[in-house]
């Protein structure tokens, strides 16, 4: 898999209030996840966030999410577990990954099914 750097495929993304946004994914939501899924989700809603202006959770829930990545670390096999690293877990921030295609098109998908 090729990664590249995530396209600004978001259109007027910096005319969007995210504070106007249902928030999809909240703690009860990211507790009942699998260890694994929590790459996919962290994935995701740091890719919405950063590239689309887009909050898919609440603070707290990207917390708790960050939180069960650091406790359950060593038990995860996600193929994208590299994509995140030790520096992502301690800032809470998933500025600097190279979002692979699979993830940016998940992401436009669940900003499609769940729009303003």
């Amino acid at each position: 898999m090729v990664l590249v750097q995530a396209p600004h495929i978001c259109t007027n993304a910096k005319n969007i209030n995210t504070k106007r946004f249902s928030m999809i994914y909240t703690i009860i939501d990211i507790r009942v996840q699998e260890s694994n899924e929590l790459v996919l989700l962290f994935l995701i809603a740091s890719y919405t966030y950063y590239e689309c202006s887009r909050s898919i959770m609440s603070n707290d829930s990207f917390d708790y999410l960050v939180s069960r990545l650091r406790n359950e670390w060593n038990e995860i096999t996600h193929t994208h577990k590299h994509l995140i690293k030790e520096e992502n877990l301690m800032t809470d921030s998933g500025y600097n990954i190279a979002f692979p295609p699979d993830i940016i098109q998940e992401a436009k998908d669940l900003i499609k099914e769940f729009p303003q």
